[in-house]
């Protein structure tokens, strides 16, 4: 041990004497550091405008830009390795060595051990510094930077650094002395660190902490649970200590064979093998313990895919007492009345594995049950008629399995590598279930269920829910909440939502910092941690605009009234999952009576930025109120607008509206829904809020360096801006500006693409504009009024529609009906001077000719934008329905030329709305003409002049250009972008450089 340690100090005092030591820490530490520095800025600066437009803050990305200068210094290592012999020569470390010879253990491990300290500077280093930026941001109140959170920073420092490093050096010498030649031992050396940094992004979520030097990689930690070390990642350092410490046996055990005798060479070769095969055995153990989990979850989703369906019974009521001892157990007694809706001997629910059932009750009967693959089957005492109810009683004890979440999820997040997803940005565990927080969410179906996890349709139910937490907990759940003293000591609350739920969210804590307010007769808290409750007081002085604001949306329509009484807005640590299952993969942050806050979102968003404006400083002067309303309000509200994470409020706040409380069902549910989804949001003011995982998913950065960057800083910005250039260039299309019309529009239904809810977006505004607001709202209320707590069919809904507009219902029936879509053409727009009216003003008629080419009937507006005082005046025809196959001339009277024209087709091929080219005032020919209206015409388009080139011949193709306009890599076309087919979805009128088509006959 004393050699040992001698042979460690006269080499790392070479080591720190050696000018090349300190560049390559400098090397490293810049590595590390730079992202830092610029990832604390772009935080600073976006962040308040927008959850994804800001990422992460570096406060929590340690396992980021650390594990960078980790691996910079890894490459370090190597170098400083090869140049070891030379050194020791120039430091006489090798006459010292020879004249008093050490065992070549002792020889390796000094050397080993002087290489790691000396590698482990680096990181070090790296941690003052930003401890020294911390300090310096908060003593000045800069808009930007902080320090990193400290448990995570400390696992860093003191555990992963230390490991990794003294194990790839160990490696490295082992390498060094093998070879006998440095060229070839730094060879394979970059080799396998090329190798290692290909698997950080090449290998799949499950397996890659297991096969890792730095197990923790791209890792976001948390101020709300923060974490030292799991025992999972204990397991893996002590895998590779015990793989390093083989490692040096066998170098020692090598260089006794190459230059320096040893009598123990034998024993140092078979301690080296044990070690290196017990370090093995571990990782070997690890991987099978994850690929266990792996095949453990497919065996529960086959078990449940092959019980898909419906129950065919339904949970009217549920009366659950929970009591939750954090961190070791959570026990259930429930009540359920379910009634039959055919006659079963059986009911099947779903119900967590972890949960342990105690017994299963009916009328004080114990019931025979089954509890396997998270499938409960309880075998009744007789026959469950239909319409029939029953009670069941259960009691069980456990804590649910994490893994049980999203059974039918369209794609494994777990089975993604890094290069490939940013999904980990969105939560990684279904289930929080910690000694200082809890979120029980319904996707882990911690509660039972109907039916399997596959093709059950949505079960609403009555529910009475008691919870009983330890002191200085507090608890949220769906709606107003009720406190009283539990009979074990501690808190009991109570939830007992008026109206019924389908699925209920738990989430308790002993650490929330609650502020709250009551709007229209709801409670509405926010529960923020305590260390993050810097932006509740940045927006004090908005408080009473903010409440205004609430108080609007909860009476968007007063026939639809907030149901719940109570709504909780809760912040959610960053290891929650976000987004759920199905084929949309849709927000999970949102529940009965709850609006989960991300902890990376607004309660670490940077404000000071965005506030720094000449507009913030006057309103300060002015005084509070005019402050808030013109300064903080419009930061908040442009704040919550850019929310593309899946945790908008107000989109949580429509669903408690509407969604939670009813559904579609059927092969058409998920069109529905999203079509109801759409509809509630336009009339909550909130047009944007759809989400899906899997624009997540392949969002990559060009470029191996933005690659490794971006991935590992977590950098979400790239799917913001993705987003917002989509979202302002289909809004370009479709909201009446200047663009050329033509461009393709996505026509799919599946509710799992970006596509399938702007379709649906399309029907809700055709709704919207078609009945207006407040018949829409009569709308919703009538179709909750007949169905809630009830799931409805397609044919409700239109039934809906139709007894307040006949032909909007026939129109929306067959856009329904089918994925076709209708394709609208037109004539050239004439304008004619016709005689003045009876004040003697002057009247201009427009006049179009419009053909619905396709068999799925539409819906088409003509729009005139005339100059008036001060600005332009819009002019509308009414809604016209068109068949399939139909054509109308459209005649609108203007008092002044039209100097913009669209022709507005809503869901159609043509994609929103059309330009229409208008003639010059001065070429405007005076007629006898009178207005005719609108009416029915045999018009057709004339025939096409020219080549006819037909895109059904073999080969044809059309070859996509994209255009270099974003940091992040070329962005594709507009066909391209949305999913649209850029031919075959081209239409009448395009703009130059595009096709389009029109069935030419053949004679």
């Amino acid at each position: 041990m004393m050699q040992t340690l001698a042979v460690a100090t006269a080499e790392f005092r070479s080591l720190r004497r050696a000018v090349q030591t300190w560049v390559v820490v400098a090397v490293a530490v810049a590595g590390g550091l730079a992202p830092f520095l610029y990832y604390s800025a772009a935080h600073g600066i976006r962040s308040g405008y927008g959850p994804t437009a800001g990422s992460v803050s570096p406060r929590f990305l340690i396992h980021g830009f650390g594990d960078l200068t980790l691996l910079a210094m890894m490459a370090g290592v190597v170098l400083l390795a090869g140049d070891a012999l030379a050194r020791d020569r120039r430091d006489s470390i090798a006459a010292a060595v020879a004249s008093r010879p050490p065992s070549n253990l002792s020889l390796v491990a000094g050397q080993a051990a002087a290489l790691a300290l000396a590698a482990w500077l680096a990181p070090a280093v790296l941690v003052l510094a930003t401890l020294a930026l911390g300090t310096v941001a908060r003593t000045t109140g800069f808009w930007t930077g902080d320090f990193v959170e400290p448990w995570s920073l400390a696992a860093f420092l003191l555990l992963d650094a230390p490991v990794a490093l003294a194990a790839w050096t160990a490696l490295v010498v082992f390498l060094r002395v093998a070879f006998g030649s440095a060229w070839a031992a730094a060879a394979t050396a970059f080799a396998l660190l090329a190798l290692q940094t290909w698997a950080l992004f090449a290998l799949p979520a499950w397996l890659l902490p297991v096969v890792s030097l730095v197990p923790r990689f791209a890792m976001i930690s948390s101020d709300v649970l923060p974490e030292f070390a799991d025992l999972d990642v204990v397991a893996q350092r002590f895998a590779l200590l015990l793989l390093g410490g083989g490692a040096l046996c066998l170098a020692a055990a090598a260089l006794a064979r190459r230059t320096r005798r040893d009598d123990g060479a034998a024993r140092q070769a078979a301690a080296g093998a044990v070690l290196g095969s017990l370090g093995a055995a571990f990782l070997a153990l690890m991987c099978v313990q994850a690929a266990h989990e792996r095949t453990e979850r497919a065996g529960w989703i086959a078990a449940h895919h092959e019980r898909r369906g419906a129950a065919d019974f339904d949970i009217e009521r549920m009366a659950v007492q929970v009591a939750i001892d954090p961190g070791r157990q959570l026990r259930l007694d429930a009540t359920l009345r379910v009634r039959g809706e055919a006659q079963k001997d059986a009911l099947a629910f779903r119900f967590n594995p972890g949960m342990e059932i105690t017994h299963v009750r009916a009328d004080g009967e114990t019931l025979e049950h089954r509890h396997e693959s998270g499938l409960l089957d309880v075998r009744l005492a007789g026959p469950l008629a239909e319409g029939d109810t029953l009670e069941l009683s259960l009691l069980a004890t456990g804590v649910p399995h994490p893994g049980f979440a999203y059974l039918d999820e369209a794609l494994d997040p777990s089975s993604l590598a890094l290069a490939d997803s940013l999904l980990h940005t969105l939560g990684t565990e279904a289930l929080i279930f910690e000694s200082d927080y809890a979120a029980l969410l319904p996707g882990v179906a911690w509660l039972p269920a109907a039916g399997s996890a596959f093709g059950a349709r949505p079960d609403f139910f009555d529910l009475s829910l008691e919870v009983d937490l330890p002191p200085g907990w507090l608890a949220a759940g769906p709606g107003r909440r009720t406190e009283s003293p539990a009979p074990s000591g501690g808190s009991r609350f109570g939830f007992r939502p008026p109206a019924p739920v389908a699925e209920v969210a738990l989430l308790a804590s002993d650490r929330f910092e609650r502020r709250a307010v009551s709007v229209a007769g709801v409670d509405v808290e926010l529960l923020l941690h305590r260390e993050h409750m810097r932006n509740a007081r940045f927006f004090r002085d908005a408080a009473k605009p903010i409440r205004d604001n609430f108080e609007w949306r909860f009476a968007f329509d007063s026939a639809i009234p907030y149901p719940y009484g109570g709504l909780s807005l809760v912040e959610v640590p960053a290891r929650l999952r976000g987004f759920g299952g199905g084929q949309r993969m849709d927000s999970a942050l949102a529940a009965p009576g709850i609006a989960m806050v991300r902890e990376h979102g607004f309660p670490t968003a940077r404000f000071d930025f965005a506030s720094r404006t000449p507009d913030y400083a006057a309103a300060r002067e002015q005084g509070d109120q005019a402050f808030a309303e013109t300064a903080l309000i419009p930061i908040l509200f442009n704040y919550l607008d850019n929310d593309y994470s899946g945790g908008d409020p107000y989109a949580a706040l429509a669903r408690s509206h509407l969604l939670f409380r009813t559904r579609a069902r059927g092969p058409a549910g998920s069109p529905l829904d999203l079509l109801l989804e759409a509809l509630a949001n336009r009339l909550a003011g909130d047009p944007k809020s759809h989400f899906s995982a899997h624009v997540f998913v392949g969002a990559m950065p060009r470029g191996i360096g933005a690659r490794l960057i971006g991935r590992t800083m977590a950098d979400t910005a790239p799917v913001h801006n993705a987003l917002v250039d989509l979202q302002f260039r289909v809004a370009a299309r479709t909201a009446g500006d200047m663009s050329p019309a033509g461009s393709p529009v996505p026509v799919a239904t599946d509710a799992a693409s970006d596509g399938g809810y702007r379709r649906a977006a399309a029907m809700a505004e055709l709704v919207d504009v078609g009945l207006g607001k407040e018949k829409t709202g009569a709308l919703l209320a009538d179709l909750l009024r007949r169905f809630d707590g009830r799931t409805f069919a397609m044919g409700d809904l239109l039934a809906a529609v139709r007894r307040l507009d006949a032909p909007l219902a026939e129109t929306l029936s067959g856009q329904l009906r089918s994925q076709a879509l209708p394709g609208f053409v037109h004539s050239p727009l004439e304008v004619v001077r016709i005689a003045d009216g009876e004040r003697g003003l002057p009247r201009y008629l427009s006049r179009l000719q419009v053909r619905n080419a396709e068999h799925t009937p539409g819906v088409v507006r003509l729009v005139l934008w005339v100059m008036g005082e001060p600005m332009f005046i819009g002019h509308l025809s009414d809604l016209i329905h068109l068949a399939g196959d139909e054509a109308v001339e459209i005649e609108l009277t203007t008092p002044s030329p039209p100097l913009l024209a669209r022709l507005h087709t809503f869901l159609s091929r043509n994609r929103g709305q059309v330009a229409l080219g208008t003639p010059a005032p001065d070429s405007i020919p005076q007629t006898d003409d009178e207005p005719s209206g609108t009416r029915r015409s045999a018009w057709h388009p004339p025939g096409l002049p020219g080549l006819v080139v037909d895109d059904l011949d073999v080969g044809f193709a059309v070859r996509p250009v994209g255009r270099p306009d974003s940091v992040f890599g070329a962005a594709q076309t507009d066909a391209a972008a949305d999913g649209a087919e850029s031919l075959a979805e081209a239409w009448w009128n395009v703009p130059a450089g595009r096709w389009g088509r029109q069935p030419v006959a053949r004679g």
